[in-house]
């Protein structure tokens, strides 16, 4: 059995996004389903314009 799924208000507040965005992600999981463990990458904040890509060539 898996873990808890945050509300939509807990999400948008971890990560700083609007509580619209929270919620058509978890309606995405709902109905797309997952087909298992994945890795993901989630950035804490956007990089300014023109920044390179962390560990590329600069």
């Amino acid at each position: 059995m898996g873990a808890r799924v945050p509300s939509v208000v807990e999400l948008a507040s971890e990560f700083g996004i609007a509580a619209s965005t929270a919620q058509k992600a978890l309606t995405h999981l709902k109905t797309k389903g997952s087909s298992g463990p994945r890795a993901v990458s989630v950035r804490s904040s956007p990089r300014p314009a023109g920044s390179p890509e962390p560990g590329g060539d600069a």
